[in-house]
């Protein structure tokens, strides 16, 4: 029974890891933008995390898809 317990605390653990990763990487791109990084670097680090960068006019307004 301890087994479990410990395998489901390990997975909501990972999970959350994840989830912060994955902010984190959304607010890294969305301060490049800001920044004005090149639309083709911008590109590559939204490919990167898995997303689909999509310009907008407004700075930090990066926007996955």
């Amino acid at each position: 029974m301890n087994d479990r317990a410990d395998e489901r605390g390990d997975w909501r653990e990972q999970q959350e890891l994840e989830k912060e990763r994955w902010e984190t990487s959304m607010e890294a791109l969305a301060r490049a933008q800001e920044l004005g990084l090149e639309e083709m670097y911008l590109k590559h680090l939204a490919y990167e995390c898995g997303v689909k960068f999509v310009p907008h006019a407004k700075p930090r307004t990066a926007s996955v898809g």
